[in-house]
């Protein structure tokens, strides 16, 4: 007789076999979601048998998956992130736990700067899953304008209802090539002083590609990776053409980058910037403030 501690226990066994360092949790999480059990629930019923010989299967099912490197979000259908659940779906970037750093500095830079929500734009480039621009409309409701581009129909789909779900309802995703859109990103930005720009965009070194775990670099789009000769591929393209908005400016960044970051901004004339580290002491946030008149920025440091 398998008890539901014994079927956990079993689940993390076989994850443990292929090197998985979160074997653990995952087991949990797979067997909370089979069962849809909460984890009061699942702490109630551990030595109790398991009668649903189905649902078991399905767990075991799950744990090959996992097994096979399939992500763990794709599997649950869903991935965590700051306080919401949001549906992710194959071929879509699965947004990582680090990126919450960069909702956590948009905040800071409207608090901070005393920015007014209702007179200020808001725009992302590359919005994925839609998390950053989501977390920020149920921050702000009444920002003047949301805008986030993509070029993925999946991810504009998965986006878009995400944001229906989570109640959302004032962001313009956009199914096109940002840099293809510029004119009309211009003619809204360029008429407005409060304007704030933010990006993940995709920044690891074309050569690195090949390194990466395997659930990553198989399953992850290329495009929401694939960051050029150094990785700062979109980083130029992106600099260039926004010296000439006024906002403030907001990226996550890559392990090693800070130094190109810095060079391609003096490059481009932007003297306000400062860098945040995460709570892990990496460098992992840059701001720009492209203010005129305005002096350097206050370090929004990880707290």
């Amino acid at each position: 007789m398998t008890t539901y501690f014994d079927l956990y226990k079993k689940g993390e066994k076989l994850l443990l076999a292929t090197k998985n360092e979160e074997a653990a949790l995952e087991s949990k999480l797979l067997l909370l979601d089979t069962f849809n059990f909460s984890q009061t629930k699942f702490l109630a019923k551990l030595k109790l048998t398991i009668t649903n010989k189905t649902r078991l299967n399905i767990f075991l099912s799950k744990i090959k998956q996992r097994q096979k490197k399939i992500p763990l979000a794709h599997i649950l259908g869903n991935v965590h992130f700051r306080n919401n659940v949001y549906n992710i779906k194959p071929g879509v970037f699965i947004p990582r736990p680090e990126t919450e750093l960069l909702v956590e500095k948009i905040t800071q830079v409207i608090h901070k700067n005393k920015l007014d929500p209702s007179e200020t734009n808001f725009f992302e480039f590359g919005f994925g899953s839609g998390v950053i621009s989501i977390e920020v409309a149920l921050a702000y409701p009444h920002l003047k304008n949301m805008y986030a581009w993509d070029k993925s129909k999946k991810a504009y789909k998965t986006a878009h209802e995400n944001a229906q779900r989570l109640g959302a309802q004032n962001i313009n995703f956009i199914y096109k090539d940002f840099f293809k859109d510029w004119d009309f990103f211009k003619t809204i930005a360029q008429n407005e002083k409060l304007n704030i720009f933010v990006s993940n965009p995709p920044y690891i070194p074309d050569s690195h590609i090949r390194d990466l775990q395997t659930e990553v670099k198989k399953h992850d789009p290329k495009a929401a990776l694939k960051g050029g000769d150094d990785g700062l591929k979109i980083y130029k393209r992106l600099f260039k053409l926004l010296k000439s908005v006024e906002g403030y400016f907001l990226f996550e960044f890559g392990i090693d980058q800070q130094e190109g970051l810095t060079q391609l901004l003096q490059k481009y004339g932007y003297a306000n910037f400062t860098f945040s580290d995460d709570y892990s002491g990496i460098p992992r946030v840059l701001l720009i403030q492209n203010l005129r008149g305005q002096q350097k920025p206050e370090s929004l440091e990880a707290t």
